[in-house]
């Protein structure tokens, strides 16, 4: 499902599209991203992943939520060689403020997609 749904997402009009941090899982997905798109990687460490969890009580989160702290961590460990994989741009979300990263995706996207 999430596959269709990215798919449709990338043949529309240029866009913001967050995705499901799963969605770098399938092979299929990463290719669909690197070939189409701009990809931001907002790259956080382990423990920032783990606080914003713990703090967003108010959100079910079906993976997250039966997930033991290790099995949390080693996803993550996954899951960050192949945002690199198909990453236009990493930023570091932990060191940055929003600011300065804000500023920095802007002047990426400008060079990157020129305007018509």
């Amino acid at each position: 499902i999430e596959a269709r749904h990215l798919d449709r997402a990338l043949g529309g009009p240029a866009r913001v599209l967050s995705t499901g941090g799963g969605v770098v899982m399938r092979e299929a997905c990463r290719q669909s991203l690197a070939r189409t798109a701009e990809v931001i990687w907002l790259d956080v460490r382990f423990e920032t992943v783990l606080a914003r969890l713990r703090a967003d009580t108010g959100r079910q989160r079906p993976l997250a939520d039966r997930m033991s702290t290790d099995e949390l961590r080693n996803l993550h460990r996954r899951r960050r060689p192949l945002y690199a994989s198909c990453a236009s741009l990493r930023v570091d979300a932990d060191r940055d403020a929003p600011g300065r990263l804000a500023r920095r995706i802007a002047l990426h996207l400008q060079r990157a997609v020129p305007s018509s």
